[in-house]
């Protein structure tokens, strides 16, 4: 079960990692793309879980 969780959470970056490079800088913190913010939101929630 844990490998699956680490599986899904390297595919996470790696999607929140694309997004960001397609909308530009990933300075911009003023802007925050709502699919990443979704992406942020699910890794604190995984990183929650003990």
């Amino acid at each position: 079960m844990k490998a699956i969780m680490v599986l899904f959470y390297v595919m996470m970056l790696t999607i929140i990692a694309s997004v960001s490079m397609v909308n530009g800088s990933p300075g911009k913190d003023d802007y925050v793309n709502p699919k990443e913010q979704l992406g942020y939101d699910i890794l604190e929630k995984l990183r929650q879980k003990p």
